[in-house]
């Protein structure tokens, strides 16, 4: 019944909600010949390559962060097909590939979490939970799809949940690194601030090239107020991105706090302020306690 259940929601949100009789003369000897099953494989848990120029474990880990990513994402087979149209919000035409191949792609885990994401990104999270929750029912301890429930559960702020999710996914040491930031994300948001540094901390000596794992271990120590821990950290990220608010705010308000006013001062002034988005406010707040006038 169950199955049921989920083959009805592909057709119709694939559009295709119209019946069509067939007639007997239409049937045609391949209609009853099986369908091949692809089986689950460890493999092909990286059917979407994504470059992401801020996260190097995004480049590893068919996973989704909490946030939107900045990158591209690579076409590698059908599941790769699907998740690139959903990335793209092209929806009717990845659901289409869903009731095309749904058969084919049953008991395959990677599958329904792929389906899940795209109504993630659709912004149909009922539906997503049903087909993540299909993921685990094929394979319990599926990292990706506890890793996207933990996404989930905090765009929907249901943070305890979120928290289990995570810490769930965390445990599959072949997907280790996504979870933990979205750990540790969920503990800064907190003010938790050790809990997030621990996590950080490993995250930093396992993925030395990730732009959002040093930006919020420099954070968590501005928070913890240990500002020569934060200002290395920030000056491990390449100094082309101390323009994006969600670094350089952070980073200039270290160097104020580090006597480095005529450094903090330039760094500020550098970002863009007529394209700050959610970081408008907080700019403001630290360009007024540095003294930068905008």
């Amino acid at each position: 019944m169950r199955y049921l259940v989920l083959l009805i929601l592909v057709v119709s949100c694939a559009g295709t909600s119209k019946k069509k009789s067939v007639d007997v003369e239409d049937i045609k000897e391949e209609d009853f010949k099986p369908v091949n099953k692809v089986k689950y494989s460890r493999s092909d848990d990286s059917f979407i390559e994504v470059e992401s120029k801020y996260s190097d474990a995004l480049n590893e880990e068919s996973l989704q962060r909490v946030f939107t990513y900045g990158g591209s994402v690579e076409i590698k087979g059908v599941m790769g097909k699907i998740g690139k149209l959903c990335y793209q919000k092209k929806f009717s035409d990845a659901y289409e590939l869903v009731r095309i191949n749904n058969k084919a792609y049953n008991d395959n885990p990677i599958f329904w979490t792929q389906v899940g994401t795209c109504f993630l990104l659709e912004g149909k999270n009922r539906k997503a939970l049903l087909f993540y929750n299909r993921a685990l029912g094929l394979k319990g301890d599926y990292a990706p799809a506890l890793n996207n429930l933990g996404v989930m559960y905090m765009r929907d702020k249901d943070f305890s949940r979120a928290l289990v999710a995570f810490e769930r996914a965390k445990k599959n040491t072949a997907f280790g690194k996504t979870p933990r930031y979205n750990l540790a994300n969920l503990y800064l948001s907190f003010g938790l601030y050790e809990q997030a540094e621990s996590h950080l901390l490993t995250l930093s000596q396992v993925s030395k090239k990730d732009i959002d794992v040093f930006n919020m271990l420099g954070t968590s120590y501005l928070m913890q107020g240990k500002t020569d821990q934060a200002l290395q950290s920030f000056e491990s990220i390449n100094d082309d991105y101390w323009e994006d608010p969600k670094i350089g705010i952070n980073y200039a308000l270290a160097l104020h706090l580090a006597g480095k006013k005529s450094k903090a001062e330039d760094v500020l002034e550098d970002i863009d302020s007529k394209d700050l988005g959610l970081w408008k406010s907080y700019y403001k707040s630290v360009a007024k306690f540095i003294g930068v006038k905008k």
